[in-house]
């Protein structure tokens, strides 16, 4: 489900009031103008980090950050250009500006309740500020433009060299978040797990995704539902772990999946459930 692009809503011109008055940073507003004045001939990933080093001496993953920023308002859409070069594309203001525009910035409060959660250390490595002299930054383990929000179960910190190695992961995915965005918003956990693996085609995906697009408020387990899916609904999938840093990190990659059930897999895996019980009782009489 891609973005809606608003219809009565033109894109501000570069530097202008509007623009001011919505994209705070001065390079978000730099980026903004190449995407602007190349709606009709999308930038590549290389040509937006050329013109940030041009004008701001920027690092590599400068420019990328400004331009994911955007689509915080924008609907900024990612083109393939061929090999392993993507480009993005300006369509005009998101239909939900209003909304999306609230939801990338972290109150400091939370963003206080996440690092205790993680004991201020990166969620990857255990690195920290006062013991190893990192810089700690907040992750989203959705991102905004995938549909994720900034809430306590899709946060967590990462020093810098860990996030700009995610930031890279993230722009590889970038052809699977039309089906990512669609798998957040299905209305069962199961369905949302299963799109997500669904859509990374055979690729492993870690388990941290997995718990966030599941969404379980009572934080549920994820390999619970990723056991029904297999017992009662017929679909495969293998396991790993590996180690990240200090952490060891686990991933799932589906190997087949069945259509899911006329009468949806929340009825067709309780049902499963109350048979495999009678079973056991008559089994133990």
């Amino acid at each position: 489900m891609d973005l809606e692009v608003d219809p009565e809503r033109a894109l501000p011109l570069p530097n202008s009031p509007e623009l001011r008055a919505v994209v705070k940073g001065e390079e978000e507003r730099l980026v903004y103008g190449l995407l602007y004045d190349r709606r009709q001939n999308p930038p590549s990933n290389d040509e937006i980090r050329e013109f940030a080093q041009e004008h701001y001496g920027a690092p590599r993953t400068w420019a990328d950050r400004r331009a994911r920023n955007l689509r915080s308002y924008f609907v900024v859409k990612t083109i393939h250009l061929g090999g392993n070069r993507y480009g993005y594309q300006l369509l005009g203001w998101r239909i939900d500006a209003a909304e999306s525009g609230g939801r990338t910035g972290v109150p400091r409060r939370l963003e206080v309740a996440v690092l205790e959660d993680w004991g201020a250390r990166c969620a990857l490595c255990g690195k920290s500020p006062r013991e190893d002299h990192v810089r700690l930054v907040l992750d989203h383990i959705v991102p905004v433009h995938w549909g994720g929000r900034a809430e306590r179960e899709n946060l967590r910190p990462l020093c810098e060299e860990h996030n700009h190695a995610r930031q890279a992961w993230i722009r590889e995915m970038e052809p699977h978040a039309a089906a990512l965005r669609q798998a957040i918003t299905l209305p069962t956990v199961w369905e949302r797990i299963g799109t997500l693996l669904r859509a990374f085609e055979g690729q492993w995906v870690s388990i941290d995704l997995i718990q966030a697009v599941a969404r379980e408020e009572n934080r549920g387990d994820p390999t619970r539902r990723l056991r029904d899916l297999h017992v009662a609904l017929g679909w495969t999938y293998s396991w790993k772990r590996r180690k990240v840093g200090k952490r060891t990190e686990s991933l799932y990659r589906l190997d087949s999946w069945k259509p899911w059930p006329t009468k949806g897999p929340a009825q067709a895996i309780a049902e499963y459930e109350a048979t495999r019980r009678r079973r056991r009782i008559e089994a133990r009489d």
